[in-house]
């Protein structure tokens, strides 16, 4: 339940430091083999996007929920934002990180999709689908998503520094001081 709250939070504070997670990025790793294996395949994939966001002097913002269902393999379900006019050359460069681990990338393994503004908690919702009992309760999970999601190897949910309780934490303490 706490990795689902932090999730649903920090998509909350993302929007109120004008990072709204708008883009919804589904990876199947099963479509981009490589001998690495998932976990360490992400914190590469994230470590390369945090260094190509700063080149443009942005943040890296983002959440992940990864599954690994007998029927779709291992893969990640991302929330992130990106920002106007850098949409295609995300989109390119993010292709290019997962085709450098892979033995090759099949059309399926990449997929990205604009998320409307406001219905972020839909996606949270939907990712959180393997949730415990309770998780599924809590975020009214629909009852016809499978709740088995497989073994996670590492992390399953995780929210990037600039939107997780700690900077959520510090931002309500500089708001006191106002």
């Amino acid at each position: 339940m706490v990795q689902a709250l932090n999730l649903s939070a920090a998509v909350n504070h993302a929007r109120h430091i004008d990072c709204e997670l708008n883009a919804w990025i589904t990876i199947h790793f099963d479509e981009a083999p490589s001998p690495m294996d998932g976990a360490d395949r992400l914190q590469l994939l994230f470590r390369r996007a945090r260094i190509w966001w700063g080149r443009r002097h942005r943040q890296f913002t983002y959440g992940y929920v990864r599954e690994n269902p007998p029927s779709k393999g291992d893969h990640v379900h991302i929330l992130a934002h990106v920002p106007a006019g850098h949409w295609k050359t995300f989109i390119a460069a993010l292709t290019s990180w997962v085709a450098l681990d892979a033995d090759w990338v099949g059309i399926r393994a990449i997929k990205v999709k604009r998320v409307e503004q406001g219905t972020e908690h839909r996606i949270v919702r939907y990712m959180l689908k393997g949730g415990l009992p309770e998780v599924r309760r809590a975020f009214r999970v629909r009852t016809g998503l499978k709740a088995l999601q497989g073994k996670i190897e590492g992390k399953r949910v995780g929210v990037s520094r600039n939107i997780d309780a700690e900077a959520r934490s510090m931002a309500l303490e500089g708001a006191g001081d106002e």
